[in-house]
C-alpha cells in the first residue's frame, strides 16, 4: 500500500489542506488547483509544516477535499513549554493560560488548552494550543507567550529546567600495565 506523508494544517485534521494531500501526485495538484482557481503552487496552508503525520494514500479518494484555509484565517499556534519535575503542573497551567489571553488576537472560542505532552529527560513537557484570529501573528504569538511566561513563572517560583550532569570523578591507585 502506497503511503502519502503529511503534516497536519494549523492543527486541523490533515483532510483541510487539499495541496498538501496531493503533494507526490502532480496530477491530482494540478487537477485541484484547476479546480480552486489557483496556481498549482499557491495552496499551501501556512502551518502545514509543522506536524508530522502519515496516512494511507488511498484514503484521499475516499473523502471529500475541502480547502478550510479559504473559508476561515483562524489558526491553532502550538507553543512548547518545560516545566521542573517538581513544579506545580496545574500552576504552570494557569501561567501559561494568563499569559497568552493577554493578546487580543488569541480568540476566547474556541478556548486555548495547554496539555502535558510528555515526561522529558529533565522536563515535563506542557504545550500550549492557542487560536489565532490573524495567521500573521503566529510567530507573535510564539514569542510573546515564551518571553512572558519566563517572567510570570519567575514570579511565581516554577522553575524552567535545563539540562543537568553529574559528573563522578574515580581515582584508582592501580598502574596502568602497559606492555
Amino acid at each position: 500500500m502506497n503511503y502519502l506523508h503529511l503534516t497536519s494544517p494549523c492543527g486541523l485534521d490533515c483532510f483541510n489542506c487539499p495541496m498538501y494531500l496531493a503533494k507526490n501526485d502532480e496530477a491530482l495538484r494540478s487537477k485541484i488547483a484547476q479546480n480552486l482557481g489557483i496556481p498549482k503552487d499557491a495552496a499551501w496552508c501556512k502551518g502545514c509544516r509543522e506536524h508530522g503525520g502519515t496516512i494511507p494514500y488511498n484514503e484521499i479518494m475516499k473523502r471529500d477535499i475541502i480547502n478550510h484555509t479559504t473559508i476561515t484565517k483562524e489558526i491553532r499556534v502550538r507553543i512548547p513549554i518545560g516545566i521542573t519535575y517538581e513544579a506545580d503542573v496545574n500552576k504552570g497551567k494557569e501561567g501559561i493560560t494568563n499569559v497568552a489571553y493577554e493578546l487580543d488576537w488569541v480568540m476566547r472560542n474556541p478556548p486555548m488548552k495547554v496539555v502535558v505532552k510528555s515526561f522529558g529527560e529533565s522536563s515535563v513537557n506542557l504545550e500550549a494550543r492557542v487560536w489565532i484570529s490573524d495567521p500573521r501573528r503566529r510567530i507573535d504569538t510564539i514569542s510573546h507567550v515564551t518571553h512572558r511566561v519566563k517572567k510570570v513563572f519567575e514570579e511565581q517560583g516554577i522553575q524552567i529546567p535545563y539540562p543537568k550532569r553529574d559528573i563522578i570523578r574515580r581515582e584508582t591507585r592501580e598502574k596502568a600495565n602497559i606492555q
